[in-house]
């Protein structure tokens, strides 16, 4: 390993001396001086130059004018307002349900504005759409309530559903949304692990949360979670 840093470290300062050299005399040395060699050989004859003038052209061609362009002025703009928020039709409104008990909300009750929030524990467009609302929700705490619902794709993601159970056994001991928090923040250390370690991961976590590892267990695997 030394032997290949000092290769390395020379070959560094080989290139380096190399390259400097073209700039200027790295050490103060001085090239050696030649004297110059007498030149034998028969006398040449010295040409004059000739020039000869060429002639001179002239330019045939006449610039071109640009045609003036006539400017109109307009009328003066009109503006119409539009609501910043999509409005939500009375049909597609009544296909959303109101919040309920079953739903785990944040946000004040007089929150102008509510969103809706289905998500999947191990889809990644759902972890950073989920933790860029929560910072939204911190930012304007009575101005933006988040109403959170499970939409698992179990077809697609084998741990979405035990993730949700997670979070669920963790809010009955008052901890959802560190969970939750954990759940979306440290997925990348949860995506590639098999159920069972997914499963061992989640006690480490309930742990680092100080909740009752065995009701957490419990309440996990219980139908009413």
């Amino acid at each position: 390993m030394k032997s290949a840093l000092k290769i390395t470290s020379l070959t560094a300062i080989v290139v380096s001396i190399l390259v400097l050299s073209a700039c200027q005399n790295l050490f103060g040395l001085t090239s050696p001086t030649q004297t110059p060699r007498a030149t034998i050989g028969n006398p040449t004859r010295t040409l004059a130059p000739t020039t000869t003038a060429l002639p001179t052209m002239k330019s045939s061609s006449t610039p071109t004018s640009m045609p003036t362009l006539a400017i109109t002025p307009s009328g003066p703009a009109t503006c119409s307002t539009a609501p910043i928020l999509p409005v939500i039709s009375a049909e597609v409104d009544k296909k959303i349900p109101d919040p309920s008990k079953t739903d785990w909300v944040l946000g004040a009750d007089t929150a102008e504005i509510i969103i809706y929030e289905y998500t999947d524990y191990q889809c990644q467009i759902c972890a950073n759409l989920a933790m860029n609302l929560r910072v939204l929700q911190t930012l304007y705490p009575d101005d933006v309530k988040i109403v959170l619902r499970y939409l698992p794709l179990t077809d697609e993601h084998d741990k979405a559903a035990l993730a949700a159970q997670a979070a669920e056994a963790a809010g009955l001991q008052d901890k959802y949304w560190e969970m939750h928090d954990i759940l979306f923040g440290l997925q990348d250390e949860w995506l590639s692990l098999s159920v069972k370690e997914f499963s061992t991961w989640l006690v480490d976590q309930a742990a680092d949360l100080d909740l009752d590892k065995i009701q957490f267990m419990a309440d996990i695997t219980s139908d009413e979670t």
